[in-house]
């Protein structure tokens, strides 16, 4: 089997490149090999690690909060966690899976992201042996193939490695809900996995000569940071005489869903903002919270004051115009967001098991025990459409595996209510439940690339608002789908998706 084809496969949703270079400017290792390195003493390693912007400043690897994303940036920086360990794997090619893996940094080690090992090179039964504490590991050095740079699709005795967070590579459970929540059961329901899954390119070494007196450690660029195939093998130069320096890429993406609230769907879909509100496109100073809670008020009760709107809830129950009279949307809260039906299995080769029906479960993406409520402003440009609005924040940036493919059959629910902000209570709430699309709407259905932070809005109209409150108080026999929670369903249209890249100085 060609190991080049396969080590192609693997690490599906590398979008950048983790670069490992010696800081030396020494162009190739001279040093003898032979009998003579039979018998060298072990050589240290030192390792710098950093990752592409996403990790937050704490060590605390499993949820961030907003306040610990960079202001500037509302990203997470560039920081290794010291929580996460740092194993060197050996990649099957025959199994596409981990052949063998040391753990040269255990969990919960501060070093200030600096890590120490050593290595022997061992050029009579031509290998380089790693060794951490006490344990070993040897990969094989390639034959020399009559070219100074290996070509990308080496031989057959190529053996890769590469540094990953985990020794994992098939399998990977997302982790389960310890305490239930309403239609969600301990253990049968899966979390936020955390900003924990990183790894690099795949690294080889080949002799550089026939007598194998030069040994060279080279990895290989597959893709640039656009996603574009490069297909690029690199040599590492001084390898032996320098510090590392390794750039981890995330199979992660940091999701956030937002609501906005807006007035309206236009029949072609572009959306309709709260009038009177300005945005950053508008020109001139933007809506603040507190205009924008004035304004969007207005708007509700105007909407409830056109004969049409008056007419179509009267029929439904004549008490919703009366009683929504001096409504305030502030008060408007959020308590649970989910991805339902979503694969909680990973696999670093295949991605989400979107087709291993066991691996589909109810995944809590916004797990606060208190409410999230209409809080602060928020604009965004989709299409034509340049919106600005109130959104409720959810202070959990959650990171999810994430393959860069279409998952079909994934709906997003979102736990509304109406409370009273001022004594942070929300009582009742109400599921909205968005599809993301079928296998039919490829353009709808739930789709990440990691190492993005991706924003998921909704946009929550008028109308909407006035169906919260007549289901939540005045609808006597509730739709109920899970439980005993009111249920609505909203189209897949009222989604709106955007990503952008975790950038980091770092090369």
């Amino acid at each position: 089997m060609n190991v080049m084809k396969n080590w192609k496969t693997f690490f599906f949703a590398i979008i950048s490149v983790g670069l490992m270079a010696a800081c030396s400017s020494a162009e190739e290792d001279t040093t003898p090999t032979g009998g003579e390195e039979n018998n060298e003493q072990w050589q240290s390693i030192s390792l710098a690690v950093g990752v592409h912007e996403g990790k937050a400043d704490n060590a605390d690897a499993n949820t961030r909060a907003q306040g610990e994303l960079d202001p500037n940036t509302e990203l997470p920086t560039a920081h290794y966690a010291d929580k996460l360990p740092i194993y060197l794997c050996k990649y099957d090619a025959e199994k596409s899976d981990i052949s063998e893996s040391l753990i040269i940094r255990n969990e919960n080690t501060s070093a200030n992201g600096m890590v120490t090992y050593e290595y022997l090179l061992d050029g009579a039964n031509n290998q380089v042996i790693f060794k951490a504490y006490g344990q070993t590991i040897s990969v094989r050095i390639q034959e020399y193939d009559g070219q100074e740079s290996p070509a990308v699709d080496g031989g057959n005795d190529r053996q890769l490695f590469f540094f990953s967070s985990t020794n994992q590579m098939k399998n990977v459970h997302f982790p389960s809900l310890e305490e239930g929540w309403g239609p969600y059961d301990a253990g049968k329901t899966c979390v936020e996995f955390g900003d924990r899954l990183f790894c690099t390119d795949g690294y080889f070494f080949q002799w550089k000569d026939e007598g194998h007196t030069r040994a060279g450690l080279y990895y290989i660029i597959r893709n640039h940071y656009e996603g574009v195939e490069v297909k690029e093998v690199k040599e590492i130069p001084g390898w032996r005489d320098a510090n590392w320096d390794l750039t981890m890429i995330r199979m992660t993406a940091c999701i956030s869903v937002r609501l906005m609230l807006i007035d309206s769907f236009s029949s072609d879909g572009k959306i309709k903002n709260i009038e009177g509100i300005v945005s950053p496109w508008d020109g001139g100073s933007q809506t603040e919270k507190k205009k924008g809670i004035e304004l969007t008020n207005a708007a509700l009760q105007k909407y409830l004051d056109v004969p049409e709107n008056i007419d179509k809830w009267n029929r439904i129950d004549p008490r919703v115009v009366k009683e929504m009279k001096n409504f305030n949307v502030e008060n408007i809260c959020v308590v649970k967001k989910a991805f339902e039906n979503f694969p909680c299995i990973f696999d670093w080769e295949n991605g989400l098991q979107a087709t291993n029906a066991a691996a589909r479960k109810d995944l809590l993406i916004c797990n606060r025990d208190d409410a999230a409520w209409i809080d602060e402003m928020t604009f965004y440009e989709h299409g034509s459409s340049k919106i600005a609005a109130l959104t409720a924040t959810c202070d959990n940036e959650p990171f999810i595996p994430a393959d860069g493919k279409f998952t079909y059959a994934v709906d997003l629910v979102l736990y509304m209510g109406i409370g009273n902000q001022a004594e942070d209570r929300c009582d009742k709430v109400i599921q909205y439940i968005i599809p993301f699309g079928t296998n039919t709407t490829g353009s709808n259905q739930y789709h990440v690339t990691p190492n993005t932070h991706t924003y998921i809005y909704v946009g929550i109209t008028l109308e909407n608002i006035v169906e919260l409150y007549y289901n939540l108080f005045l609808r006597d026999t509730p739709l109920t789908r899970s439980g005993e929670i009111p249920s609505i369903e909203l189209s897949s249209d009222q989604i709106m998706t955007f990503s952008e890249p975790y950038r980091s100085s770092e090369n």
